[in-house]
């Protein structure tokens, strides 16, 4: 039985086909759980007057179909830098079954973003190697970080940045594979081999731009560095968008921000999704199918 706290109109669980699509009773079951870890974000952050705003999938399903995408499988959400690490330390905030899973709250999580979890579901990768954090049902959580406005300067960061990435992303790459003791000594009791220090490193490098040149933002905490420049002024005002039976916060320079990373947003593409092939049950802890394996 789903265990949610924000409840989802009738009939919303039935499977159904959007543009030829068919989006199967177990994903509108997943599609619920996010949709309800996605209001207990808001609330949290309209108590704390902290500012979240659709992003990626999430702003194009906003903007286009009023709801998901119908082959998208998650929700995503961007803050900017000072309301990102106010989120996080507000992680006791979010009673059980929610769980703010960040590099600070779970010793074995690794991605550069926070996220947000129902416990007691599952969202487990299937098409790789098996994860030691937290596998629920989850929201990404993405900062935007500043950079600086001058061209000469913003080649200099993004070279700092891309050098202090190479070094987490070296040190992941020899310690995640270790026991899980061994694993948790290296990361808590030394610095070169710690992938929570070299985390920390990397922090102080995306945060080092000063408050006089915030003329723009980059997502630097997301997986790709690559990512185009999303501009201050997109995100001076809230938008409400509908989006399913909720009205969501997004961006209003959306349109902007939306032809600079993906062109014709409005023409659907299918495409697979950035996690990979998921398993998702919004009734089961990933616990029971780990035990499985």
């Amino acid at each position: 039985m789903l265990n949610l706290k924000y409840p989802v109109p009738e009939g919303f669980l039935n499977e159904e086909t959007r543009r030829d699509y068919t989006i199967s009773e177990t994903m509108k079951k997943a599609w619920a759980v996010q949709m309800d870890l996605f209001q207990e974000l808001m609330r949290v952050c309209k108590e704390h007057n902290l500012r979240v705003f659709a992003d990626s999938g999430t702003l194009i399903g906003a903007v286009r179909e009023k709801g998901f995408i119908p082959w998208d499988d998650d929700i995503d959400v961007a803050m900017l830098r000072e309301d990102y690490d106010k989120l996080l330390e507000l992680s006791a905030e979010f009673k059980e079954p929610y769980y703010l899973q960040t590099i600070s709250t779970h010793p074995y999580y690794i991605n550069r973003y926070a996220q947000l979890h129902m416990k007691g579901t599952t969202a487990i990768r299937t098409d790789g190697k098996p994860q030691r954090h937290q596998q629920n049902i989850f929201i990404d959580i993405f900062v935007i970080d500043t950079l600086p406005s001058n061209p000469r300067a913003l080649k200099r960061h993004y070279v700092k940045v891309r050098k202090a990435n190479q070094k987490l992303k070296l040190v992941r790459k020899l310690t995640h594979c270790l026991p899980k003791s061994l694993y948790l000594w290296c990361r808590n009791h030394t610095k070169i081999l710690s992938d929570k220090y070299w985390y920390e490193q990397f922090e102080k490098v995306v945060k080092s731009v000063k408050m006089d040149d915030r003329k723009a933002y980059g997502a630097f905490l997301c997986q790709n560095m690559t990512l185009p420049i999303k501009y201050l002024g997109c995100y001076k005002e809230t938008l409400m968008l509908p989006f399913e039976h909720l009205m969501i916060p997004c961006p209003s320079g959306y349109d902007e921000l939306l032809r600079l990373e993906y062109g014709d947003y409005m023409k659907p593409v299918q495409a697979p999704t950035m996690h990979g092939t998921m398993l998702y049950d919004a009734e089961k802890p990933y616990e029971e199918y780990l035990k499985r394996r």
